[in-house]
């Protein structure tokens, strides 16, 4: 209820009950008479009331629709502008990624040829590796082959001597290193150069 009907209403009953309490019956009884009918008072009050609520309630509506159609505006608008942005952003970033990926694919391409140069060189470097080894077991071998000659050498050129009596004595065969036998049993003596 608008406040101007509130007022109006309260004005009426007010009045009413003034006209009632401050007359006599006589003057309540002319008072009746000659006061205009009620619900032609009341009727204009109430169209009065009306256009006054209806201008209260369109003057809402306006302000509301105002505010709202405000409120899309500006909703609009910064759809606009963040639409704009990312706009923006994705063509800084298709510009980024065209400008990047032939640099990135050329650094791809390097690193794959270096990586096939290292797998040559890694390929090369173990067969070099299992030559060594095969070469350092033939060595081994030969050496382990000459250290057996050696012990025979050594073995054949050093005098074993048994004990003294009727003993068939055998002497070493000196092939490597000859030499004469000393008067001293178990020494050998080398030969003079001639």
């Amino acid at each position: 209820m608008a406040l101007s009907e509130i007022i109006i209403k309260d004005l009426v009953v007010y009045q009413t009950n003034t006209a009632i309490c401050e007359s006599n019956f006589h003057n309540l009884r002319q008072y009746l008479l000659e006061r205009k009918p009620l619900s032609i008072v009341t009727s204009k009050i109430n169209a009065l009331l009306l256009e006054h609520g209806s201008a209260d309630q369109q003057m809402l509506i306006n302000s509301l629709t105002q505010i709202a159609c405000e409120a899309q505006r500006n909703g609009d608008t910064q759809e606009a502008i963040s639409d704009e942005q990312e706009k923006n952003n994705d063509h800084l970033l298709e510009s980024r990624f065209k400008t990047e990926l032939p640099v990135l694919e050329r650094r791809m391409n390097q690193l794959e040829l270096k990586c096939l140069h290292q797998q040559i060189t890694c390929e090369q470097l173990r067969s070099q590796l299992r030559e060594y080894k095969a070469r350092l077991d033939q060595v081994s071998q030969e050496v382990e082959r000459v250290q057996r000659e050696r012990q025979m050498v050594h073995f054949r050129g050093t005098y074993i001597p048994y004990p003294p009596g009727n003993v068939h004595h055998h002497y070493p065969d000196f092939q490597f290193n000859p030499g004469i036998l000393s008067e001293s049993p178990g020494k050998c003596l080398p030969l003079s150069p001639d």
